[in-house]
């Protein structure tokens, strides 16, 4: 019996084992044009990765809410961005990623690896957002809407949702000056129309939306990472504009090239989760409009305070209407506010799709860009994971069996007459 205890003990240790949150990435850095490239696999933990990010966002998240000034530091950030860039970047990546001359980076990313700030991996003191015109390319397992790229000919079009709850003034603010400066721009022959709203219904979103080159949206986003019904726009009445709203709009019709909800959260997400039997639903807001076919969506990963979020709104817009690519706006908007406000909110921005097309101007050319993959096979690891522990159930089921076996033979052997 003590053999038995002693073998289950040692077996269900070798299943801890290979139920370790450990992952394998492979990591590559392309140019574009290669036939052939190489790439690295490193080993890390998930659960550590988990940790870091959670401290991140929990610190600045509560530093936002702060009234009494105390903001998270950049130099608290950097000291993040260096402890995740050691654990997710080889040596050999850290180099090349140092004496790049290009000046875009896109982060091609698989659906596990989604909730992880890669923009603040820290190198050489300097954080990627802030070396790099930075997008995001997701490579994911869920089904993706086939919908028409728009090319309607004359100016495009801005719809402006600003503060339909009406308790943000700040928000009510920020749509009213960027309406200004498009009407502003629109005279000097910059082919662009904008439409403030600020009595927003679901039902008019769902019309509007759809005839909308560009969507801004100022005001309160809910997140909710295990309940994406809760996760939305609030609109007017207090109702949600959620994420299976958006679902449901997926595939019938053409949605607008750009999404820019600046709001507290609004790109933040979790894994993008999938598998045979579960139903093909979207796990957050940016998971849900890139499914739909938006190219381009730009939100917050943190909470962000009123002043710096619509200073960064007006700048981004700015620069993209000069004629510069959507990723160089996003980053000349983020080190302006850098080097202006000490408040978190600069960190908070994260752009998803091509960082080198201009709305306004000519793309980026491709000497300038640089594709840093970065993939690891869950749903292998898991088949593997399920392999092992199988092998161990059949060795328990063997020696149960020989056990079983002894046991009896004993018995006979001893049993009087």
């Amino acid at each position: 019996m003590k053999l038995e205890i002693f073998f289950l003990k040692s077996m269900r240790q070798v299943f801890m084992k290979n139920k370790s949150n450990d992952i394998q990435l492979t990591i590559s850095l392309q140019k574009p044009g290669k036939s052939i490239s190489s790439y690295q696999v490193v080993e890390t933990s998930k659960e550590k990765i988990k940790t870091h990010c959670r401290k991140l966002i929990e610190t600045i998240n509560q530093s936002a809410r702060q009234t009494d000034n105390q903001q998270v530091s950049s130099e608290w950030i950097k000291e993040i961005g260096q402890i995740l860039c050691d654990e997710l970047l080889p040596s050999t990546i850290k180099q090349a990623l140092r004496s790049t001359k290009a000046t875009c980076l896109i982060l091609k990313l698989d659906d596990y690896l989604v909730d992880i700030p890669w923009e603040l991996l820290c190198l050489n003191n300097q954080f990627l957002c802030q070396r790099f015109n930075m997008g995001r390319v997701v490579m994911t397992r869920q089904s993706i809407a086939e919908t028409d790229e728009r090319k309607e000919a004359g100016p495009k079009k801005l719809w402006i949702l600003a503060n339909p709850g009406g308790d943000l003034p700040g928000a009510a603010s920020e749509g009213l000056q960027i309406c200004d400066y498009m009407d502003d721009i629109s005279e000097n022959n910059i082919p662009i129309i904008a439409d403030l709203d600020t009595n927003i219904s679901i039902d008019k979103i769902k019309t509007n939306i759809r005839n909308s080159d560009f969507v801004h949206f100022a005001g309160h986003v809910t997140y909710h990472p295990r309940d994406p019904e809760q996760s939305g726009w609030k609109v007017s009445d207090n109702k949600l504009f959620s994420v299976r709203d958006v679902d449901k709009m997926a595939g019938s019709g053409k949605m607008p090239d750009l999404v820019f909800l600046n709001a507290c959260q609004s790109a933040r997400t979790e894994e993008w989760e999938w598998n045979d039997n579960a139903r093909d639903d979207s796990s957050s807001l940016v998971n849900a409009y890139m499914r739909a076919g938006v190219k381009h969506y730009l939100g917050t990963t943190f909470e962000i305070m009123d002043e710096p979020g619509s200073r960064f709104a007006i700048m981004f817009y700015k620069n993209l209407l000069s004629g510069m690519s959507v990723g160089q706006s996003v980053k000349d908007a983020r080190l302006a506010l850098m080097n202006e406000n000490p408040a978190a909110s600069w960190a908070a921005y994260i752009l998803y799709g091509d960082p080198a097309i201009s709305y306004f101007g000519s793309n980026e050319p491709e000497t300038n860009l640089i594709i840093l993959e970065i993939t690891t096979d869950k749903k292998r690891s898991s088949t593997s994971e399920n392999s092992d522990t199988s092998q161990v159930w059949k060795i328990l089921s063997l020696v149960t069996f020989g056990l079983t076996i002894i046991f009896a033979l004993l018995f006979f052997l001893y049993l009087p007459g």
